[in-house]
């Protein structure tokens, strides 16, 4: 009895111990009373980075647009909407904020930095993400900033050419 107790004392102590916190991030979900003031101030930064913006740094591949100098983090609204806003005009990232960034909308927010964002989601997002739960009933215009909708509750703004594009097979 006591060695049984003794085995599982160990295990137990030295998996708690084992344990660090690079094993476990911590990931902060911003919701109720600070979500205001951090969308206040979230806008602001992407608004000052569309004097960034570049139409000739656009490149179009075979799997969409991209920017050559990408600063955007990917914008995922709802797990389902997904936004690049390096590759849109700024007249059509001010949409955007206008339109998914009001915090009356927004139920929780969640922002991963590209080290934690790149092994979850892939390279495109080595800037980050910005995870966006929107209120059940809250309405919006997913079509902002140029997303085209590949099923009823799906899109994205970056996979679909627009007319005049060429394409750059990579």
């Amino acid at each position: 009895m006591r060695v049984t107790l003794l085995i599982i004392s160990f295990f137990t102590l030295t998996t708690v111990l084992g344990q660090s916190s690079v094993d476990t991030p911590y990931v902060p979900v911003i919701y109720g009373d600070r979500l205001k003031a951090f969308v206040d101030s979230f806008k602001k930064a992407i608004l000052s980075d569309t004097a960034k913006f570049n139409e000739a740094e656009l490149i179009y591949t075979a799997s969409g647009r991209r920017n050559s100098k990408s600063y955007s983090k990917l914008f995922i609204v709802n797990g389902s909407y997904i936004y690049k806003l390096d590759i849109v005009s700024p007249k059509e990232v001010v949409e955007f904020t206008n339109e998914l960034l009001d915090p009356k909308k927004i139920k929780s927010l969640t922002v991963l930095d590209g080290s934690k964002a790149s092994p979850l989601f892939g390279p495109d997002t080595w800037n980050g993400i910005v995870l966006i739960t929107m209120w059940d009933k809250a309405k919006f215009n997913p079509k902002v900033s140029g997303l085209t909708l590949h099923r009823k509750n799906q899109g994205d703004n970056f996979t679909q050419r627009k007319k005049d594009e060429l394409l750059i097979r990579n």
